[in-house]
């Protein structure tokens, strides 16, 4: 249930621009034939790829307008997820085998947009990211509070694929929580004084009324072409099913307090998680798309910062305030 950072763009493009030869230097071109075999073979990877993913995680498949997986949730066994490692792997092996040379500019872009997703992925696994399902203020428990206006509710069978998720929560939050325990094992939690008011996201769930969850949503209208008979079996069915989603959140909220909070780390840095130079290096990359060192950033935002404030320094000397710089602000 994860998606690319529009970051990443920007590193593609720029990794694209340190590759070009320079400006009036005769580059060789590949034989018309070639290009466009490479750019089908690409191409093909491309669609392969995606639509494995999509048939991996079926809420992603959702939120695309593609519903043939809306029955369904995601599994995250550790099984699964070396399973997915292996084959994310695959995928890159078999985009290094097609020629970057000989692809057109914007094929080249799509190329290097495509790796950077792979290698991130590859090197998530690795990192045993996944452990940390959730973070501050949301996670995996909230975006499944969000299934209701995620999916589609035009049909009796768009109504049975909600329930069928609802009941698989259960499942879903069994397995967050083995790899979660696996995290809480090495070391690999959220700090604790980012986790006031945490359980909130849990606790709001559970409701002895079903009727006042968020999940009945979708039953309280429903399209003109359904019965009122109809109509009834699905509120029937949906009533069982919340029961089922309260009890996911009833699980995960016995587990936070109980085996999760006592376990949260007391240090806040990133570095001083297990192999935490290396992960603070990764997420780097991920959230700026840049292949820079902690300190490098560290330095060009302090940098950043004293720009700014020598220029809203010279705005105040510009418009005669003679107020506090506090004030200002």
């Amino acid at each position: 249930m994860r998606r690319l950072h529009a970051l990443a763009v920007l590193a593609a493009i720029a990794t694209v621009a340190a590759l070009a030869p320079s400006a009036g230097r005769a580059q060789p071109s590949a034989p018309a034939s070639a290009a466009a075999g490479e750019a089908a073979r690409l191409r093909d990877l491309f669609a392969r790829e995606w639509e494995t993913r999509l048939k991996e995680d079926p809420t992603l498949a959702t939120s695309v307008g593609r519903h043939e997986y809306d029955a369904l949730l995601p599994s995250m066994s550790l099984a699964d997820l070396q399973r997915r490692d292996a084959m994310t792997r695959g995928t890159l092996r078999e985009l290094k085998t097609i020629d970057r040379v000989a692809l057109s500019p914007d094929d080249a872009v799509s190329y290097d947009m495509f790796k950077t997703q792979l290698d991130d992925r590859v090197a998530e696994f690795e990192l045993g990211i996944y452990q940390l399902p959730w973070n501050a203020d949301s996670g995996f428990q909230t975006e499944f509070a969000q299934l209701p206006d995620l999916m589609t509710f035009k049909t009796a069978r768009d109504y049975d694929n909600y329930v069928a998720r609802l009941h698989a929560w259960p499942r879903l939050v069994a397995q967050e929580i083995e790899l979660m325990r696996m995290g809480i094992r090495r070391g690999f939690t959220l700090p604790r004084a980012v986790l006031d008011g945490f359980e909130g996201t849990m606790s709001s769930h559970l409701v002895a009324d079903p009727e006042k969850s968020v999940f009945w949503k979708p039953f309280t209208s429903f399209p003109a072409t359904l019965s009122a008979a109809e109509r009834e079996r699905l509120r029937t069915v949906g009533r069982d099913a919340i029961g089922d989603a309260v009890a996911g959140y009833r699980t995960l909220l016995s587990f936070y307090p109980g085996e999760y909070l006592p376990h949260a780390r007391a240090t806040l840095g990133a570095a001083d998680l297990p192999n935490g130079a290396a992960y603070y290096r990764q997420q780097i990359r991920h959230f700026t798309s840049l292949d820079l060192a902690p300190e490098e950033i560290h330095r060009i935002g302090l940098a950043e910062v004293d720009r700014i404030d020598k220029e809203m320094q010279a705005v105040i000397r510009q418009v005669g305030y003679q107020g506090t710089f506090a004030q200002f602000l």
